[in-house]
């Protein structure tokens, strides 16, 4: 199949490495992560202004409309993609169980050595009763390693199928009296069993947390009303041009000043001063646990609030400029092209951002996303194109991604048969083209996906994944041994071990 076909704009052709240049520096990869965490910032504030604020005005009203329009389009197109599964785990994990497969195959000098890793890595869970399963068998060189994991409210508990088939675990509410039970027999000292006391409290602390209420979120309302109610809206009948056509349409523009900028963040740091949910949160992951997870990175919610009001007084201190949106919605209340532009100057630095999104006049038609950032020194522009065909039995999405100052691109194509599950899933830029292929069955609760393999053109290496994900987890309750008896316990397994080892 013939997966390549350069849409408006194409970026030029795939050139085998012998026969172009090398790679840009890191300065190209640089300006483009810069601009596209301008745009990430930029379209945050304007998604937020979308589904928050339309409510306040009539213009506003149209606008969320148009916006609703907008985004069954843009789920119609992603739905299309191999991609959806993923985005339905974590509805899945509510109360379902993920399994994944793997084979793993590699050689070396010609098959003469060779190996294979293949296995099974299974979680079961419920968030609502917080009960969490995992099991995992892997076969690699011979052998085969199995290990069960449980988890709830009460206790862990693990077994490992080479020491038999006793599952061994502690109950939080008694660790720190059991651990100093096992702790003397293996000659652990007094301030690590303390240490490893303090990390188990605070798992028992997490896993028996109140559910959140989302009650709690009505507080940042009024900071977020007053937000909307202090942006400068304008609606009016226009004219665009869109390719050959004029459209008649009705713009909306809103502008979002320096001044609303501020007295946003300052109402959302007086309701976070005040909110002790949040605060909670922060006291259990300020924790040695967490610090050991995160590099000691972890901070205090009375540090986060000065950091937060440093910042404001920052902002403050060194931002101007003014942001202002255009939207243009057609007579079927379908949003067509929506413009933003940014003049802002930031500690003395001037930078202008434009950008530019067009939706053409259908769900085929071809998406076009212009980005351009302007400051004393240079210009990055920035242009994405996604294309979306819906062919007899199949559906293709594809994007181009061109910084337009060089031409150099990224092409992702993603075609997928949803009759008979096969996708394939392509990558090109100028000096390669990688493709992946698998098969992908849903009924939109539970899914089954397959990758053929991850190295298609690797004849010394093979790898092979399939994911089964489906809801209603399943969870046995389970026998273990406490940690108070784990030494004699031990101890047996491991002299039947030894004896099973010698008379093999």
């Amino acid at each position: 199949m013939n997966y390549y076909q350069p849409p408006p704009y194409a970026p030029p052709p795939y050139l085998p490495p012998s026969e172009g240049r090398p790679l840009e520096s890191g300065n190209s990869r640089k300006a483009l992560w810069i601009t596209i965490i301008l745009v990430t910032a930029i379209i945050g504030i304007a998604v937020a202004v979308f589904f928050i604020f339309f409510r306040i005005t009539a213009p506003m009203l149209l606008l969320g409309k148009a916006v609703n329009n907008l985004g069954t389009e843009a789920d119609e197109r992603f739905n299309s993609t191999p991609f959806k599964a993923f985005l339905m785990l974590p509805e899945i994990l509510e109360d379902g169980t993920v399994t994944v497969n793997f084979d793993y195959t590699t050689t070396l000098f010609g098959e003469l050595l060779a190996a294979n890793v293949d296995g099974s890595v299974k979680l079961s869970s419920n968030t609502e009763t917080r009960e969490y399963a995992l099991g995992a068998e892997i076969n690699a060189y011979g052998e085969t390693f199995d290990i069960d994991a449980y988890m709830n409210r009460e206790r862990i508990a693990l077994r490992l199928q080479l020491l038999g088939d006793d599952f061994y675990g502690f109950r939080y509410d008694t660790f720190r009296d059991d651990i100093r039970v096992f702790g003397s027999l293996i000659r652990l000292d007094d301030q690590y069993m303390d240490m490893l006391a303090d990390i188990v409290d605070q798992i028992n602390e997490m896993m028996n947390a109140e559910a959140i209420d989302v009650n709690i979120y009505e507080a940042y309302a009024d900071p977020i009303t007053n937000f909307a109610r202090n942006l400068e809206v304008k609606s009016r009948r226009t004219t665009i041009r869109m390719g050959e056509d004029s459209i008649r349409c009705t713009e909306v523009e809103f502008k979002i000043s320096k001044e609303t900028l501020v007295e946003l963040l300052k109402d959302l740091y007086n309701v976070l001063e005040n909110d002790e949910t949040i605060r909670a949160q922060f006291e259990i992951s300020d924790n040695s646990l967490f610090d050991g997870i995160t590099g000691g990175y972890g901070r205090g919610y009375q540090q986060t609030l000065r950091e937060f009001r440093s910042f404001i007084r920052e902002f403050e201190r060194s931002y101007s400029g003014d942001i202002k949106m255009q939207f243009f919605i057609d007579r079927n209340d379908r949003l067509i092209r929506t413009e933003i532009n940014a003049d802002v100057e930031y500690d003395r630095e001037s930078t202008e951002f434009i950008a530019t999104f067009d939706f053409g006049n259908s769900l085929e038609d071809t998406w076009i996303f212009e980005f351009h950032v302007i400051d004393e020194y240079s210009t990055e522009n920035l242009l994405i194109l996604w294309d979306f065909e819906d062919l007899p039995g199949n559906q293709r999405n594809t994007v181009n991604i061109i910084t337009t100052n060089d031409l150099d691109s990224i092409t992702l194509i993603s075609d997928w048969n949803q009759d008979s599950g096969d996708f394939a899933l392509v990558y090109i830029d100028r000096w390669e083209k990688n493709e992946l292929t698998g098969v992908l069955t849903t009924d939109d609760k539970n899914f089954r996906i397959r990758f053929d393999d991850f190295y298609p053109e690797n004849s010394d290496d093979s790898l092979k994944i399939e994911i089964l994900a489906q809801t209603g987890a399943e969870i046995d309750e389970i026998e273990y041994i406490n940690m108070d008896k784990w030494g004699s316990a031990l101890m047996e397994s491991i002299m039947r071990l030894i004896i099973r080892g010698l008379l093999s």
